[in-house]
């Protein structure tokens, strides 16, 4: 997961995935090679722990939307 000041996310177009939860919680996920979902309910457990972004203004590869 990167956080929200990380110099990654200053490129054009980073090599991340961003996740949603609900209307009001965004994380970017590094480096992804395959999409997040794929990760299954580790995906979760990641969030739980993972520096939340707030609002998320960025090209990502990949993208999730958790209700």
């Amino acid at each position: 997961m990167l956080e929200p000041d990380d110099e990654d996310l200053a490129h054009p177009a980073p090599l991340a995935a961003v996740v949603t939860v609900g209307s009001d919680q965004c994380f970017v996920v590094a480096h992804v090679d395959d999409h997040p979902i794929g990760e299954g309910a580790a995906l979760l457990n990641w969030l739980a722990v993972a520096p939340e972004h707030g609002v998320c203004r960025m090209t990502a590869r990949q993208a999730v939307r958790l209700q």
